[in-house]
């Protein structure tokens, strides 16, 4: 690490996700750092050194270059989320090819934002180099690690300095949307971990059928997924293969699937303002009504258990709503589902009673709490059932 070209880390709250990128030239950036030899060459340049495009990168590789350049992700079926779906325009690095399979292997955030490695067919790639829209990398960026990058580097101490002091006081970016420095890891929540692959926790219930589909946020590349934290607790899956507006959802017909009454038929359900007495009551009918059998409801924290679940549930005033917690058998710690549009977690090695009950939510598989200044807070109930 070059300690002059260190970018802190960025929380941006209006887009609701870590960004190393505000306030900074990434250009720039790239251009100038020390320990690379960095070349641009215009896309079109690059279609006229060789036959087509590919055969131009195959080139550049076998001189010892990384590629990066922008790519339309609609034609590239890595990035699972926009493939097909929509022209989404991306940064992507290649860094070796075969050619006798025609793929060129490539590193990006492929999917949910994570970085990962992935090989990509000459024809999708070709398809995905003709993009649409502002190209601001301007063009093809190449990239080589210099024969002695230790000779001539230099070291700007008040430069220095001044990133520091912008780390510890978290003053990078002087706007009220931003976190940064120190101040954007601690809003961390070391008692969760993200449950990022929710597919191995929960089952597609058999009495669901094609006119009962419902919401959250989880995504297998052909089907969505649908829950909130009461279908999380009771461990209930709808898949689908459309795409609903997640922030409508509590005014679809799909919505009440998520609210306790609703798999035992009772046509008023749960409504806002009702008490934790009718919360309780909900949930025992919907049990026993998915054929359950409920062993004990209590304020005792239910222990780990082989052969019972266990659910804990909770109200919150102004603005109203329940929330939930499971104990699945045999999986040993408890979890929750953040809301609709929020991400599972793990609670570790402690119970629902030993946490905060708040808002939680989940950037790059990162739990974060976001303190909206509301909690949980009536009494904790437990449900144990088999």
């Amino acid at each position: 690490m070059v300690f002059n070209h260190y970018i802190s880390l960025v929380y941006d709250k209006e887009i609701e996700r870590a960004d190393f990128l505000a306030g900074y030239d990434i250009e720039a950036h790239i251009m100038s750092y020390p320990l690379c030899m960095n070349h641009a060459v215009s896309r079109e340049l690059a279609k006229r050194c060789g036959k087509n495009i590919a055969e131009f990168m195959e080139a550049c590789i076998e001189e010892d270059y990384y590629i990066h350049c922008l790519v339309d992700t609609y034609y590239i079926h890595a990035y699972e989320e926009t493939c097909g779906v929509s022209h989404f325009m991306h940064n992507i690095l290649l860094y070796g090819y075969d050619g006798q399979n025609r793929i060129f292997y490539a590193a990006d955030c492929f999917t949910e934002g994570k970085y990962s490695f992935a090989k990509i067919p000459y024809e999708e790639f070709e398809h995905g180099f003709t993009i649409s829209g502002f190209d601001w990398l301007e063009g093809i960026r190449l990239i080589k690690k210099r024969e002695a990058p230790h000779i001539g580097i230099w070291y700007d101490i008040p430069h220095l300095k001044e990133q520091i002091n912008y780390y510890i006081k978290g003053s990078y970016v002087s706007s009220p949307v931003y976190v940064d420095g120190m101040t954007a890891y601690g809003c961390s929540d070391v008692n969760l971990t993200a449950i990022n692959n929710v597919s191995e926790y929960i089952r597609r219930d058999v009495q669901l059928n094609n006119s009962q589909e419902c919401m959250a946020r989880y995504y297998n590349g052909s089907q969505y997924a649908y829950f909130n934290c009461y279908l999380w607790a009771l461990n209930i899956l709808v898949v689908d293969k459309t795409t609903f507006d997640v922030g409508q959802i509590a005014m679809n017909e799909i919505g009440v699937m998520g609210t306790p009454g609703y798999w035992c038929n009772d046509i008023r359900r749960l409504k806002t303002g009702d008490k934790l007495n009718q919360v309780e009551g909900y949930v025992k009918r919907d049990l026993t009504a998915l054929k359950y059998k409920v062993y004990s409801i209590t304020q005792t924290t239910p222990s780990y258990s082989l052969s019972r679940h266990a659910l804990a549930f909770k109200l919150r005033t102004n603005p109203w709503d329940y929330h939930f917690m499971r104990l699945q058998k045999g999986e040993g710690k408890w979890s929750f589902k953040a809301g609709w549009k929020g991400p599972a977690f793990w609670i570790n090695g402690k119970t629902p009673n030993q946490v905060i009950w708040t808002e939680y939510k989940c950037y790059y598989s990162r739990p974060v709490w976001e303190n909206t200044g509301v909690s949980y807070n009536s009494a904790l109930w437990y449900i144990t059932y088999k």
